[in-house]
């Protein structure tokens, strides 16, 4: 039944509480004149017109003005109480011999049995049987600020209990209290043993190759942080860097990881520790990070053995190119030449072979021998150098002529275990003039971004060459882009240009010294110049592994996502031969760091080996991989990284925050409960809100009873005025 309350008063005359001040003002000048104009009269006298007048003003004051009382009609609602229950991740952690999860749940079924409407919050709000809490995988976030601020939308909410180990993910402090009491309950409040944990990673989104890059690194400790930490650093899998941290005079530490940068495109690198024993949670020792890894500059070795035309133009041709850093050789004099002079007083110094290839050989990201033989340099030494740049990773071309290849004495060196064709034993120079003939027409090399119909009648229209080394047999592996139009070998063309791999790195082999032809000869011909500075430029971004250039290739439309978005997935698919894999069957992939597969397609490639489709991202953090693989098994055909970002680091502390919760119950007017154990029945919990349901003005000024007075008043003033001789 709703009760009567007074709930103030307003003015209904002409012109509100506005002209019901001014009628004030009025008064009180009438009533204050009056006090002087009697002030020589007799006292009863006196008091009798002076009440008179009073009387009469405050009458004309009430009939002017229409005062009114507002009266409210209150009913006392009992307010609905909810149960917030945090499911994030970090309430699976052990409390004693069960989790925190378990702990609220029971809490939760406790008070859901008593009356109240029970929710779950991680990333947003949920519907939850605390009978069933399992059921749903756990957030890997607490937004635990907004999931109240949620609530309060709905007005039939009077209180919350909160469940919760207070653990933010989001925000780190509240912006205004809540319209309802919050009591907190504190899940979990026990200290854990130990925990080392990262607590935040800064590593730049973009590098440089071979430029060194750091990674900062923030740990956290709780519980017992006696013992150093060991941090690792890894690139693509492989430690690359560690440190050790150390907690003094704190929970927390910081450590520095630097790594060099040697391939482009995105990777992965991940930071993880050696955690001390007992370390309650393992999942908060490592943590992934994508980065992509652009090139400055590329920076070359040219190595020549003597002033050539072919050198001339392969010199020039690089040194015009903005995007390369060059360092040339040519090769005039050796150790063994016989000076009258000091060397110091030489434009011609010694070829230093030490310098380059003991100190500064992996800097290059691309060494040229073009007809250079080592041999009058005392470099043997210096060849297995050479091989292991290569097999690291570096790039290596050799180039043909009287001092290069079997004519230079290769042959039989840890140099030739690399390049990609046998080398035959001899000196075997032909200098009959021939033109080579594409035997990969697609191949970036071959094809220099023309139809593969047209590559054949390019070829054939470039000036001859001038003589050719000759190569043996391919190895495994390996491919002869060009080859010779009538010299054989072992029943095949003779290869002119081949490239294959060796360890990590490229290498390839033109077995002549006449290629600049292909560019001043030609041009003179056919009036095309491009032909030989479109060879050269595919043949260094090929060496160099630039990804545009590789036969597949697989990409998506963000390297960074959030919890279960859409990825675009597009790629490119080629066999070794650049033959597109056309309508092939593939299986399109998203698999975690750790090689465990969390979806799979069968997709279609398109005619031309296209493929473009859409993939779910995973509904946890962390770094994951799209990959491309044939459908009846195999090597993968491409892959690419992508990062998938949580609302916050869900586990990065697990130390409850009881602090965060006790504000939140003392701001809010509810109370704060450090145990589960403390929370008493819902009925103390709950809380009753007083709603208007109506309201009534009851103004007794307006009634003809009340002018009937007033008119009284004003004749009686009237008459005793006169009587007593007062105008």
């Amino acid at each position: 039944m709703a009760s009567e309350v007074f709930a103030g008063m307003v003015f209904d005359g002409p012109g509100g509480a506005w002209a019901a001040a001014l009628w004030l003002v009025l008064v009180i000048a009438l009533v204050s004149r009056e006090v002087k104009v009697l002030r020589g009269e007799r006292s009863p006298r006196r008091k009798a017109l002076l009440a008179l007048r009073v009387l009469t003003v405050i009458a004309l004051f009430l009939l002017a003005t229409q005062p009114a009382f507002v009266v409210e009609r209150v009913r006392r609602i009992e307010g609905k109480t909810a149960v917030l229950v945090d499911t994030s991740r970090s309430m699976e952690l052990a409390v004693g011999g069960s989790t925190r999860a378990k702990e609220a749940a029971a809490l939760a079924a406790r008070l859901a049995r008593e009356g109240a409407e029970v929710r779950s919050f991680g990333d947003r709000l949920r519907p939850f049987d605390p009978t069933e809490p399992n059921t749903r995988r756990p957030s890997a976030s607490t937004r635990l600020i907004a999931a109240l601020e949620a609530l309060e939308g709905e007005s039939s909410i009077g209180s919350v209990v909160l469940l919760s180990d207070g653990l933010e993910t989001e925000r780190a402090r509240l912006d205004r209290p809540f319209r309802f009491p919050v009591h907190a309950v504190a899940i979990g409040g026990e200290e854990p043993r130990v925990d080392v944990s990262i607590l935040r990673l800064r590593a730049d989104p973009m590098v440089y190759l071979r430029e060194r890059s750091t990674v900062e690194v923030t740990l956290g400790c709780a519980g017992a942080c006696d013992e150093p930490v060991e941090v690792r650093l890894a690139i693509d899998g492989m430690v690359v860097d560690a440190a050790v941290a150390r907690f003094e005079g704190g929970g927390s530490a910081r450590v520095k990881l630097e790594f060099e940068a040697r391939k482009l495109g995105r990777h992965v690198g991940q930071v993880s520790l050696i955690p001390p024993e007992g370390d309650v949670v393992p999942e908060n020792d490592r943590r992934s990070f994508l980065f992509r890894v652009e090139r400055d500059r590329l920076r070359v070795l040219l190595v020549a053995g003597s002033p050539a035309w072919d050198v001339r133009f392969l010199r020039e041709l690089l040194e015009r190119n903005p995007a390369l850093d060059m360092v040339s050789f040519f090769i005039l004099r050796t150790v063994d030449d016989l000076t009258m002079a000091d060397t110091n007083e030489m434009a011609l110094i010694p070829f230093p072979t030490d310098e380059l290839f003991r100190e500064h050989l992996g800097s290059f990201d691309l060494v040229i021998f073009q007809n250079f033989d080592y041999g009058p340099y005392r470099m043997e030494i210096y060849l297995p150098r050479i091989r292991d740049y290569v097999m690291r990773g570096g790039a290596f071309a050799m180039i043909g002529g009287e001092k290069s290849l079997s004519a230079g004495g290769y042959a039989g060196t840890p140099v030739a275990s690399i390049l990609p064709v046998e080398l035959p034993a001899g000196k075997a120079v032909d200098p009959r003039e021939f033109r080579p003939v594409p035997a990969v027409p697609r191949h970036p090399l071959v094809s220099l971004g023309e139809p593969a119909r047209e590559v054949p009648r390019r070829w054939a229209e470039t000036a001859p060459l001038a003589g050719w080394n000759q190569l043996g047999a391919l190895r495994e592996g390996a491919r002869a882009l060009l080859v010779h139009p009538f010299d054989r070998v072992g029943g095949q063309a003779r290869p002119i240009l081949a490239v294959g791999e060796a360890g990590e790195g490229r290498v390839l082999v033109l077995a002549t010294d006449s290629s600049f032809r292909w560019g001043i000869t030609t041009a003179g011909a056919r009036g095309d110049l491009s032909h030989y500075e479109r060879f050269w430029d595919a043949a260094i971004r090929y060496l160099s592994r630039d990804p545009s250039l590789e036969p597949s290739r697989l990409s998506t439309d963000r390297e960074r996502v959030a919890l279960g978005a859409e990825v675009v997935v597009r790629g490119e698919f080629a066999d070794d031969d650049y033959e597109p894999r056309a309508g092939e069957a593939v299986a399109l992939r998203v698999v975690t760091e750790a090689g465990q597969v969390v979806s799979e397609a069968e997709v279609l490639l398109s005619a031309h080996g296209e493929l473009q489709e859409r993939v779910q991202a995973p509904d946890a953090p962390g770094v994951y991989f799209v990959v491309v693989a044939p459908q009846g098994g195999g090597e993968p055909l491409a892959s690419a990284p992508f990062l998938v970002e949580g609302e916050g680091d869900e586990l990065a502390r697990v130390r409850p925050d009881a602090a965060l919760l006790s504000q939140i119950a003392e701001e809010s007017g509810g109370r704060f409960f450090a145990s589960p154990d403390d929370v008493p029945e819902l009925d103390a919990l709950r809380e009753v809100e007083e709603r208007v349901v109506g309201e009534d003005r009851r103004s007794p000024f307006r009634e003809p009873w009340f002018a009937a007075l007033a008119l009284v008043l004003f004749t009686a003033e009237l008459l005793v005025r006169r009587r007593l001789g007062r105008t």
